[in-house]
């Protein structure tokens, strides 16, 4: 039975909750210690659990071919990204997805280094940038700002 996207994200949702439940963690972003009756704060990593689960869906459906170890490196980056903190799981993950093929596989800092304009920098990728997006099955284009 073919499940759409939404059933997917509500069932990441709902394993997010009970792994952050089982492991102590509160509905708010706090971990509860079992032994006292105080709170502390975690990192953004561990605290954002349900939005990392809507990051990771929506990843998927932009980059279903992508693979595994270049997907969490992709989601890990939208959850650390400061700017991207405030960002719908969609928009964090397309932006962390470009941002991740255009330094990891791409000489755009090379580029950068020998003082190309981000600009210039980004044309000379951009053709490299929609294969390596071609090939993890992305059907949306590059745009000139991205």
């Amino acid at each position: 039975m073919d499940v759409g996207p939404i059933s997917k994200l509500r069932a990441l949702e709902s394993v997010a909750r009970e792994a952050a439940r089982l492991r102590g963690i509160h509905p708010l972003g706090r971990y509860r210690a079992r032994d006292q009756n105080e709170y502390f704060y975690l990192g953004r990593n561990r605290a954002n659990i349900p939005k990392r689960a809507a990051i990771d869906a929506a990843l998927l459906r932009l980059a279903p071919e992508i693979p595994p170890h270049e997907r969490m490196a992709v989601v890990d980056h939208a959850i650390d990204s400061r700017g991207l903190s405030v960002a719908s799981p969609e928009t964090a993950a397309w932006l962390s997805l470009i941002a991740y093929v255009r330094h990891t596989f791409t000489d755009y800092d090379e580029l950068l280094a020998e003082g190309y304009d981000p600009d210039g920098a980004r044309h000379f990728v951009a053709a490299l940038m929609e294969k390596i997006l071609q090939a993890w099955g992305v059907r949306r284009r590059l745009a000139p700002a991205d």
